[in-house]
């Protein structure tokens, strides 16, 4: 009976979790489900169905020592973060869920359920192939001519870009923007192709739902360098690694040299610039972070506003964005990555630990690449991204995030004791 269950629950969780991430109708605060709000409704929803699950699969949950590691590190910032820092206790709330029952949940789910974790993700192939088409159709329909009043423009410009995926500025309103999104939009494009990679095989549509990534900034960045990494674990020879990686170097210091100007203008001119300026000062002053969840907080902005505007070089940012000046947030109020997350929730030290994690668990995968199978192929690749494209969006309060991190540690889990079999 237990098992009927589990089995019905797991598959409705899973693509709850992912859903609620990727379409913007549950990021609305303006939409109401009677007396909820449906954003709270569906994860206090989420958060009890996992809770009920793991309950009664306790005896199977399956825990190596990197994965003891890696809970026992967790709680102990955790406990750090109530003696050091003043922690929102909603969001601590969150975070208990988020940081180690969701991947608790995530390992049982791969290594006990794996024909729900596979039917779950076919599903979401399907229903997100249809939304990716419903986005590109509505392009080719309100663009001009297949679309070319803003393809062309796109693939040169970020603001094309952006016109491509906000529903409201491509169809003059008539769609609203809860439909769909750039940044929400891009990760459901990036599934459908690597969905098409690993498990369809088709490597032409892969690359053809790639494209419509090309200035997603965030993904695009998450690609290059899960690439890059895909490329020094490669069976090539050591010495044409190292040409490649030097010549790629160089050609990137030549580039920034020769447009150094323009470079630094639009990087010193992004919300990004201020947020990763402030980090030194995070590091120093706050080892052990701010609090959980208190980075967005008015009294925290006023501090942060307070105690380093003066250090801050923000010239070009406040003359791209002049109503900053009459507002007075010299310092974003989001945290706009899960670095500038981390540091200021929890400091230097847990962001340490979970990379280090990070890296012993895909050191491992990527080792034994050719013996783990398709479907953890794409669940690695997509957290990979997901990790690294953190650098430019703050993923870490989200259920989609720590999801695909548990999934990755349950690849881990399942091939670890595979081979010691």
């Amino acid at each position: 009976m237990n098992k009927i269950i589990s089995n019905q629950l797991i598959f409705f969780v899973l693509i709850l979790i992912i859903i609620s991430k990727w379409h913007l109708i549950f990021q609305s605060e303006e939409f109401q489900l009677s007396y909820f709000e449906l954003r709270s409704f569906v994860n206090y929803s989420i958060s009890l169905i996992i809770l009920f699950l793991l309950m009664i699969n306790i005896q199977k949950i399956t825990i190596n020592s990197t994965v003891g590691l890696y809970l026992f590190g967790t709680t102990l910032f955790l406990i750090l973060n109530f003696i050091f820092a003043s922690p929102s206790n909603s969001h601590t709330f969150y975070w208990i869920f988020y940081s180690t029952l969701v991947p608790t949940f995530s390992i049982l789910v791969y290594v006990n359920f794996r024909d729900q974790l596979n039917k779950a993700l076919n599903f979401l192939f399907i229903t997100h192939l249809v939304y990716s088409i419903f986005v590109i159709l509505t392009i080719l329909y309100f663009a001009g001519p297949f679309g070319s009043n803003i393809l062309p423009v796109a693939l040169i410009t970020q603001e094309g870009y952006n016109n491509i995926l906000h529903a409201n500025t491509l169809t003059n309103d008539l769609l609203n923007v809860l439909w769909f999104s750039k940044g929400y939009i891009g990760w459901v494009f990036l599934f459908v192709s690597l969905y098409y990679f690993y498990i369809k095989k088709s490597y032409k549509t892969a690359f053809f739902f790639i494209l419509f990534l090309l200035f997603n900034r965030t993904i695009m960045v998450g690609i290059i360098f899960t690439l890059i990494i895909f490329f020094i674990y490669s069976k090539y020879r050591l010495l044409n690694k190292y040409i490649f990686l030097s010549t790629l170097f160089i050609l990137i210091l030549l580039i920034t040299f020769t447009f150094f100007d323009e470079i630094f203008y639009i990087v010193t001119s992004d919300t990004r610039w201020t947020l990763y300026s402030l980090l030194p000062y995070l590091i120093y002053d706050y080892p052990f972070g701010i609090g959980i969840g208190t980075f967005s907080l008015n009294e925290t902005n006023e501090m942060l506003i307070n105690k380093y505007t003066n250090y801050l070089f923000l010239d070009n940012y406040l003359s791209r964005y002049l109503v900053i000046s009459k507002t007075g947030w010299y310092i974003p109020p989001a945290p706009e990555s899960n670095i500038v997350l981390f540091l200021s929730d929890q400091g230097i030290f847990y962001l340490i630990f979970l990379i280090f994690i990070v890296v012993k668990i895909f050191n491992y995968i990527l080792l034994n690449w050719n013996y783990i199978d398709d479907i953890s192929k794409l669940i690695c690749t997509y957290f990979m991204i997901l990790f690294i494209g953190g650098i430019g969006e703050d993923l870490a309060y989200e259920w989609i995030f720590w999801l695909f991190f548990g999934l990755s540690l349950g690849v881990y889990v399942f091939y670890n004791y595979k081979k010691l079999d």
